[in-house]
């Protein structure tokens, strides 16, 4: 028999660091290189809107001020033990979109490394994969008002954790993972956001993850 959950980000009641982003911004600009591979400058927890994919550019020729990228912790380590994930997918209610750059974003998650599931840092900024681990969902179908799915690949599910909180990051697809610059526009941005740990009406940012326990290990995987 097949059994499906829902993870929420972990922790509740005022600021929730467990749901945020981490972003390098530059005040004068700086070259995208810089950007893409600088450090980290700050965090935002986001309760209600989780800005994942941002990209700002300065007003000085091919300068660019900022990007973001976001991330969730969920407590994976609740599921039983030994159990086999079918399947799991990410669910982002889109919360607002612009694109005032003209660059046609795109949004995907990946897996992070060295991150602490209820603390966010400047640090986090440089510990997300490169790789994607769902598919990627382009600026014109991205849904407002509405929840936007990301089905988790073979790998995706294998990076599900059953004994220590999961922390994915959402990161944008076109040009932050395979550090290609886009059109530079004076003083233009182009953002995705959708909500985050907090969230009326059951929309919060979502792991689902359905499972079987005690099947034979085939094209799923058996973790724990």
């Amino acid at each position: 028999m097949l059994t499906t959950v829902t993870f929420y980000p972990m922790g509740s009641g005022g600021t929730n660091w467990s749901c945020g982003y981490a972003y390098r911004l530059v005040a004068g600009g700086a070259s995208w290189a810089d950007i893409h591979d600088g450090a980290g400058t700050g965090v935002a927890a986001a309760g209600s809107d989780l800005r994942a994919v941002g990209i700002s550019a300065e007003q000085a020729s091919g300068k660019w001020y900022g990007q973001n990228r976001g991330r969730a912790s969920f407590s994976t380590q609740d599921l039983p033990p030994g159990i086999t994930i079918i399947s799991a997918r990410v669910k982002a209610w889109g919360y607002a979109k612009n694109d005032d750059l003209g660059i046609l974003p795109a949004m995907t998650v990946v897996k992070t490394s060295g991150m602490l599931p209820v603390t966010l840092a400047k640090e986090d900024y440089n510990r997300f994969g490169s790789v994607p681990i769902s598919n990627s969902i382009g600026y014109n179908d991205f849904v407002i008002g509405g929840d936007n799915v990301f089905y988790l690949t073979d790998s995706g599910i294998a990076f599900i954790s059953l004994t220590a909180p999961t922390i994915l990051g959402l990161r944008e697809a076109n040009y932050d993972i395979p550090n290609i610059e886009p059109a530079w526009s004076s003083l233009k941005t182009s953002r995705m956001r959708c909500l985050g740990a907090y969230a009326d009406g059951g929309h919060a940012l979502a792991l689902e993850i359905t499972y079987e326990s005690g099947r034979p290990q085939s094209r799923a995987f058996i973790v724990g």
